[in-house]
């Protein structure tokens, strides 16, 4: 179909592999962070539809067989009245015809991590998830995220899939 972007951003919007061990799907700068920051601080849909090409090219390339999003706390939710992972994470489950599996709780509020310096991020968010439901035993699970940088985030939540869910992989 026709692009949403003009050619300019067509050209800046940057595929991205992998962040150390973190799949990735496009490059948070430039046409691809500006893309993440409308879908995610706007709410801007057009963006997300944009992104959603870019992931769905990316996932179908890697083996697994439940989407899990990295949820918010729900003080955050009340207050941003938005879950742009979550968002993301159930179109994506319907463009690639995979479940979405919301078993993952925030335990407790911390701080943004875009606020902290790369050291603090780990330890600001260790311990904040645990599993709300069911189990993941011998599961190949895709943890989603909007944005990695340090990686920490996702970390702290794939050792709770792992430990706690039981889940086979986590990717």
């Amino acid at each position: 179909g026709d692009s949403l972007l003009c050619m300019a951003c067509r050209v800046g919007l940057e595929p991205w592999r992998k962040l150390g061990a973190i799949h990735t799907a496009i490059a948070y700068r430039g046409t691809g962070r500006r893309l993440v920051q409308r879908f995610k601080f706007e709410g801007r849909r057009t963006a997300l539809d944009v992104l959603l090409d870019s992931f769905v090219v990316r996932l179908r390339e890697l083996d697994f067989s439940v989407i899990v999003p990295i949820p918010r706390h729900r003080d955050r939710l009340r207050e941003q009245r938005a879950d742009p992972v979550h968002a993301l994470a159930s179109r994506l489950a319907k463009k690639l015809d995979r479940p979405m599996a919301d078993v993952l709780e925030r335990t407790r509020l911390t701080r943004l991590q875009s606020e902290l310096r790369p050291d603090e991020r780990r330890q600001n968010v260790a311990g904040s998830f645990s599993i709300r439901e069911g189990e993941l035993a011998g599961v190949s699970v895709l943890l989603l995220d909007d944005v990695a940088t340090t990686g920490a985030t996702l970390i702290a939540a794939a050792e709770v899939l792992r430990s706690q869910g039981r889940a086979r992989r986590v990717e």
